[in-house]
C-alpha cells in the first residue's frame, strides 16, 4: 500500500479565525465548508501541503510548551531571517529562531487555539553559525 501523504488534523473552536490566522502567519490558502461562514470544516493549502480544520474542541496544552510541536512545517527558497523578523515582530512566534544539532533553522508560531507550528529549513554546510542552539 503505497501512502501519499500524511495530512494533519486539528480540532479548532472557529474555523473561520483559524482559516484567517494561517492566511496571514504562513500564507495557507482555504477551502471551506460549507461555501458560507459558520464553517464546520476547511482545507488549508499551501504549495503542497495541506492541514485540515474541523470545528470541535481543540486537543492542544494550554499554555503551549515549545520543543512540543503539533504541525512541523519544511520550508525551501525562503529567507528563514526575514519570515522569522516579519512574524516576531507581529508578535506570532512561541520560540525564537534556532539552530538545531540534527541541522535545521527552526522556530515556533502558536494558533489561535495552541497549536505550536514549528517552521523549519534545513542548513546548508556552515550555513546558520550565528544562531543560537536550543535551550533544553
Amino acid at each position: 500500500m503505497p501512502i501519499q501523504r500524511a495530512v494533519p488534523v486539528l480540532r479548532v473552536r472557529e474555523v473561520e479565525k483559524s482559516i484567517r490566522w494561517y492566511a496571514e502567519t504562513i500564507g495557507f490558502r482555504a477551502n471551506p465548508f460549507p461555501d458560507k461562514p459558520p464553517y464546520d470544516f476547511a482545507i488549508l493549502f499551501a504549495g503542497e501541503v495541506e492541514i485540515m480544520l474541523q470545528c470541535g474542541d481543540p486537543i492542544a496544552e494550554h499554555p503551549p510548551k515549545p520543543y512540543q510541536w503539533h504541525v512541523y512545517l519544511k520550508v525551501t527558497g525562503v529567507d528563514m531571517l526575514d519570515i522569522y523578523g516579519k512574524l516576531e515582530a507581529a508578535g506570532r512566534t512561541h520560540r525564537r529562531l534556532e539552530r538545531t544539532f540534527y541541522g535545521m533553522a527552526e522556530f515556533e508560531v502558536v494558533d489561535p487555539d495552541g497549536y505550536v507550528i514549528c517552521i523549519a529549513q534545513e542548513l546548508g554546510p556552515g550555513e546558520g553559525l550565528d544562531l543560537p542552539t536550543p535551550e533544553f
